[in-house]
């Protein structure tokens, strides 16, 4: 890692705590981690999964870094169509990551959908809890799928990092001031920091897996080269595996 991404990390993070809340500076953490792993590993789903974050990140920051210029109601609708969108390119990356690029067309139309019913619902029907209800139900619907989809393709292989990604997006959620006050102080920042460890794990094991792979393969054909000159080919092969 050069100076120059430790540069950008310290300055992310020193603009996460000194001006934004919590749930801000842990989005912007994760959003700094991730760009830095990407710039080392250039995985495609980090792609998905940094945008995620920055969507992630401005869904909370709408709620009061318009209040300026957008009456309360629309800001409301935009940070949870944002939120929406977030919950969407997490989903997104996971599908990449699990090669499950089939489920990537239904994705699409599904956060068209709830996006523009989580943008709506603030506006023409702000009292309706069964509206509400109905937003939380549709995206946690992702999220659940997501999770059962990472962890149906590491059925076989199942480590700490998929296994806190998995748990951590189904607890993403939407602040909902009349059940928000019952979650213990900082879960949700906890929940998030998780969330984009997790994936970091991830990516380190499945590094460390590939570097083994290359070096049983490069032994392999040490073994079969060495194999051509002093004894049967299959046997070498064999013990080398």
């Amino acid at each position: 890692m050069n100076a120059s991404a430790l540069s950008v990390w310290y300055a992310l993070s020193s603009f996460a705590f000194s001006r934004r809340t919590a749930e801000e500076s842990a989005a912007l953490l994760m959003l700094a981690a991730s760009l830095l792993v990407f710039r080392t590993f250039r995985e495609r789903y980090l792609l998905l999964w940094i945008v995620g974050w920055a969507a992630y990140f401005s869904s909370s920051w709408t709620l009061h870094g318009g209040r300026v210029y957008f009456p309360a109601r629309y800001l409301l609708g935009i940070s949870h169509a944002e939120f929406v969108l977030a919950v969407c390119l997490f989903a997104a990356a996971v599908c990449l990551y699990t090669h499950a690029r089939d489920l990537l067309l239904p994705l699409l139309f599904i956060a068209i959908s709830v996006m523009a019913f989580a943008f709506v619902r603030p506006l023409l029907w702000p009292d309706s809890i069964t509206l509400r209800v109905a937003l939380e139900v549709a995206y946690r619907i992702v999220l659940v799928a997501a999770a059962a989809q990472l962890l149906h393709f590491r059925w076989s292989r199942t480590d700490l990092g998929v296994g806190l990604l998995s748990a951590s997006l189904v607890c993403l959620h939407l602040e909902w001031a009349p059940l928000h006050v019952y979650f213990p102080l900082g879960i949700t920042v906890a929940s998030d920091l998780l969330l984009g460890v997790s994936m970091l794990f991830i990516v380190f094991d499945d590094s460390r897996v590939q570097m083994r792979r290359l070096a049983v393969i490069n032994s392999l054909t040490t073994s079969i080269a060495r194999a051509q000159q002093h004894g049967p080919m299959m046997e070498a092969a064999l013990g080398e595996l």
